[in-house]
């Protein structure tokens, strides 16, 4: 009896679940390591205030890394480096809530504090988020389809299902065919400028952070009987 192998897919864009991002604090030029250390407490109470503040609300999870220091050289002598300072730097890793109008005001909170760098918001989706179910169906029904007209150009229908598995888990290959979110990243409120005529370059251009669909894509490879006639 005869088989047929096919890969069905499917493609949409769903609402995003979540919204990460990375909250670094960076101290330079201290006269002294203890300095830039002091310096950087400072700046770091301030963005945790500003998280904790939102914990009810908006924020989901903060996970703070370790104070890292170091020293800053100038190599633009020509006997060799010179230390010119020290540098203490803390990142906090934030979830929160896809609240377009909440995410907002936090990172214009965060972004206006000195000495901070907001990299995100970086969209991102559950592995159980609503629509997913509704993409697996249209995959099978691809591949079935799919199917179905290799089939009819050979003079023979589809039988029974034999088989069916995402891609990797049943013929080698690429085992990414799961569900495959696209990552979305919005500019930090640092990056974003007004620039025109009769206005600071250096002021934050107060705008709105809109969660991003993301696309998400599922792929299912399925196995078929064929039918003569």
């Amino acid at each position: 009896m005869a088989d047929i192998l096919v890969r069905g897919r499917a493609e949409a864009r769903l609402a995003p679940t979540a919204a990460h991002m990375t909250i670094t604090v960076k101290v330079a030029g201290a006269p002294t390591q203890a300095e830039a250390v002091d310096r950087a407490a400072i700046r770091c109470r301030t963005v945790d205030a500003a998280v904790d503040g939102r914990r009810n609300s908006l924020v989901r999870g903060a996970v703070d890394y370790s104070v890292r220091t170091g020293q800053e050289w100038d190599y633009s002598g020509q006997k060799g480096r010179r230390l010119i300072g020290y540098f203490a730097t803390r990142s906090t890793e934030v979830e929160c809530e896809p609240n377009g109008e909440a995410l907002t005001a936090f990172l214009r909170e965060v972004g206006e504090i000195e000495q901070v760098q907001v990299n995100g918001p970086r969209w991102a989706i559950a592995p159980d988020a609503a629509g997913y179910d509704a993409l697996r169906e249209a995959a099978g029904a691809d591949a079935r389809r799919k199917a179905e007209s290799y089939a009819a150009g050979l003079g023979s229908r589809v039988g029974s299902l034999l088989w069916i598995a995402e891609p990797g888990l049943r013929i080698g290959g690429d085992a990414s065919g799961g569900p495959r979110p696209e990552m979305m990243a919005a500019a930090s409120p640092r990056a974003m400028k007004r620039g025109g005529p009769g206005q600071d370059e250096d002021e934050p251009l107060l705008v709105r952070v809109n969660p991003e669909p993301i696309t998400v894509s599922v792929t299912v490879e399925v196995g078929f009987a064929l039918v003569e006639g």
